[in-house]
């Protein structure tokens, strides 16, 4: 989470150009008059905690998403772009249950990244349903790709639909990678399945603007579920956390080059 500006700092013109900017790159465009109508929202006790909110996102556009994605993969035990030197086959695979959800449109920001996008990778990209026919064994290894974990609730609840053990009888290795996670939401993960999490950047429990430990809250109290909705900037089309926002592109979401 950005540091924000001082409690009660005015809401004025240098600091309403300081927020596009932090937008400037997103794809849809974030204007003047974008933003006052999200601070028209709240009521006067809630404008400076709105306005230290947006001084406080962290903002993942397509080149922050590529190097983030970079770095994970680096992290991989026997990964390699070069055949030759990868240890065991792998795969990589979409964390999504249905079509147009993060993760499906994560594998084509991923393949652009690591280099992977030309059609001759699309044999290391399969659905989660190939898995069954991909014959992997212990010494293989399945990537699950998706942009980030909160609580880890959505994972969890996911996993068992997923039906993995199943589709995987070999038991290759599993990781699900990620550009940003929760602490706590990673070793939910971590506990609830059989998946090794990888983040680019891990938030500790300040860089929640619902929790107790963050500074940047003005009351002590959790906010409504009302309130909750209204701090996420309703300009993005999927706010993946009220600290952090994801761009996700929508050029092309299918794990397939074509």
């Amino acid at each position: 989470m950005r540091k924000p500006s001082n409690r009660g700092t005015p809401i004025d013109g240098s600091r309403v150009q300081a927020w596009l900017s932090q937008f400037g790159n997103y794809r849809l465009r974030v204007t003047k008059e974008r933003v006052a109508k999200w601070l028209s929202q709240f009521q006067d006790g809630d404008h400076d905690l709105a306005a230290r909110l947006l001084d406080a996102v962290e903002f993942y556009g397509q080149d922050r998403l590529e190097n983030a994605f970079r770095d994970v993969v680096r992290r991989l035990p026997g990964w390699h772009r070069n055949a030759s030197e990868r240890r065991g086959q792998w795969r990589f695979v979409p964390f999504s249950t249905v079509p147009g959800e993060s993760g499906g449109h994560m594998v084509h920001t991923f393949r652009v990244a690591i280099g992977l996008a030309h059609e001759r990778y699309d044999s290391l990209f399969c659905y989660k349903h190939e898995l069954i026919h991909q014959n992997l064994d212990a010494s293989d290894s399945v990537v699950f790709i998706d942009d980030f974990i909160g609580t880890g609730t959505q994972a969890t609840n996911k996993w068992p639909s997923f039906e993995i053990e199943a589709l995987l009888p070999g038991s290759p290795n599993k990781y699900l990678i990620v550009a940003v996670a929760a602490k706590d939401g990673v070793a939910r993960v971590a506990s609830s399945t059989s998946l090794q999490v990888e983040a680019h950047r891990k938030l500790k429990a300040g860089d929640n603007v619902f929790a107790t430990a963050c500074a940047t809250s003005t009351r002590p109290r959790s906010p409504s579920t009302s309130r909750r909705r209204k701090l996420q900037p309703t300009w993005d089309s999927g706010p993946t956390a009220a600290s952090t926002i994801i761009e996700r592109s929508l050029k092309n979401s299918k794990v397939m080059s074509g």
